[in-house]
């Protein structure tokens, strides 16, 4: 643990990893790859984000796709928020890729069926204005 987040601290210095103990059980590498893992070692101000327990069926256009490494969901926020017309993306926390969407997604949009192929994909989503609003 320790020497994971020194290297976490190192690898990303405008992060505040914080310092402390995640109880996962005798499963360190689920407890590693988990969205509340994920959460506490590299804490973001998320006040925009929801998340589904699967990713939405309907996934919508597609805005960009980031899997030439392991991205940290907060990495996915940063660059959606930074990429136009990005209203939401699916998101696995195994492999740490981010496919960007621009999907109006609300809490009632169908989701994958845990037996699914992609059960393990999340999908990422923020309030998208009625049309002819401005942000």
């Amino acid at each position: 643990g320790l020497n994971f987040m020194s290297h976490l601290a190192r690898e990303f210095p405008a992060m505040q990893p914080l310092w402390g103990i995640f109880n996962s059980g005798h499963d360190a590498f689920v407890a590693y790859l988990s969205y509340h893992f994920t959460l506490w070692a590299l804490p973001y101000a998320n006040t925009l984000y929801k998340v589904t327990d699967r990713m939405v069926i309907d996934q919508g256009v597609s805005k960009g796709n980031y899997t030439d490494r392991f991205y940290a969901a907060w990495e996915c926020m940063d660059k959606c928020d930074t990429t136009w017309g990005c209203t939401s993306f699916t998101y696995n926390h195994r492999v740490g890729h981010c496919h960007l969407k621009e999907k109006c997604v609300t809490p009632s949009s169908p989701i994958v069926s845990p037996d699914s192929e992609l059960f393990e994909n999340q999908t990422y989503w923020k309030e998208c204005l009625p049309t002819g609003v401005s942000p």
